[in-house]
């Protein structure tokens, strides 16, 4: 192999390890950035150190999150694919491939529902990749509508930091606050922590009559020792 053929390979080595990376660490700031929210709504000051570090040692849950969703949806829109290709073989019409595109895009919306609060879960709960990915289709099993229309609006959010007038509005305003009542969603939906209430104990007013007979033992006690007879 020549002088130039080895750049090359070394060039595409070098490219290939720093978009893995690259990779890694932007899924790991997924979390960073949802434990941000959170510690922001409990009045606590995040500490960019703490977060990075956070991104660095978890980077491996989002990642693994996002290949099961991708695995998910080519599942999913496999049988469109094939049916647009196979039996209508990639109509001409205008109509009929925009109609397929609009459905493909609502299916990946649809599927991307529920893979949303699984990271929000793997970074509140810490209880793994695959118990992330059964709470977030819980939580939109039970929730559904409400949490739709919460998750729509983050929708909106997400392509507005793809518009470059109101991407800076969107990423220091709207973006943060939709995330964040994604967050409270689920948080209030039980973020994997049970949330009743502490039994109310009885024991204490009967720990309290329990004394009066004691105190009433002791002052007959006092009587009779001076009722008694010398």
């Amino acid at each position: 192999m020549d002088v130039a053929g080895e750049n090359v390979t070394i060039l595409a080595a070098g490219l290939t390890l720093a978009f893995l990376i690259y990779i890694y660490v932007s899924h790991g700031l997924k979390g960073a950035l949802i434990k941000t929210y959170q510690s922001i709504m409990q009045g606590e000051r995040p500490h960019a150190s703490y977060y990075l570090n956070y991104a660095l040692g978890n980077g491996e849950v989002f990642l693994l999150i996002t290949i099961v969703k991708l695995i998910f949806m080519a599942i999913v829109l496999s049988p469109l694919a094939g049916l647009y290709f196979l039996v209508l073989n990639g109509s001409g019409n205008i109509l009929v491939n925009v109609v397929f595109v609009l459905f493909g895009l609502f299916l990946v919306f649809l599927m991307e529902f529920p893979f949303s609060f699984a990271y929000i879960s793997a970074a509140l709960d810490e209880r793994g990749v695959i118990y992330a990915i059964k709470q977030g289709f819980k939580f939109v099993i039970k929730k559904n509508i409400g949490a739709l229309g919460l998750f729509f609006i983050y929708a909106i959010s997400w392509v507005f930091l793809l518009i470059p007038l109101l991407q800076i509005a969107s990423f220091l305003a709207l973006y943060p606050l939709t995330y964040t009542s994604l967050i409270v969603a689920y948080r209030d939906f039980g973020s994997g922590v049970s949330r009743a209430p502490a039994p109310i104990s009885r024991k204490a007013p009967q720990a309290k009559f329990a004394k009066k007979p004691q105190r009433q033992r002791r002052k007959e006690e006092y009587f009779d020792d001076y009722s008694s007879p010398a």
